[in-house]
């Protein structure tokens, strides 16, 4: 049992060991108070009672404990990437017998930015169940 719950505490899971702890102790209690408050002796075996036979009274318990443990992530990530560009273009005419040039240069820049939103959420259970039996005999 106490490699469980140092397994359970080493994985981040003390809620479930502090569960499963506590499920022990109940299981416990009821063992030792099964049985009920009779004040009246147990009746003797052997018919009668001129035997000399035991009597024994047995008691079960069973349990079942349920756990569930829901979880959420939330994440968001932003991209940013500068961005420049430079067109040029060149042309050249004839006008009145001469050669004309003409260029034009045009000049870009910003920013370009793209955001990513996630969320998750998971949800985990657990159920663990036992028995006792107590005997006893007079």
């Amino acid at each position: 049992m106490a490699r469980l719950l140092r397994t359970l505490r080493e994985r981040a899971r003390p809620s479930l060991g502090i569960a499963l702890a506590g499920f022990g102790v109940l299981i416990a209690i009821l063992v030792a108070t099964a049985g009920g408050d009779d004040s009246d002796p147990p009746p003797q075996g052997g018919g009668g009672g001129s035997g000399a036979e035991s009597v024994r009274a047995c008691e079960r318990v069973r349990e079942t404990v349920t756990v569930r443990r829901r979880a959420r992530a939330d994440a968001e990530v932003t991209a940013e990437e500068d961005l420049r560009v430079k067109e040029t273009a060149t042309a050249d005419a004839e006008a009145g017998g001469q050669v004309v040039t003409a260029s034009a240069t045009v000049r870009l820049s910003g920013k370009a930015q793209a955001t990513a939103q996630a969320a998750v959420t998971a949800v985990g259970e657990a159920r663990a169940t036992a028995s006792a039996r107590a005997c006893a005999t007079d």
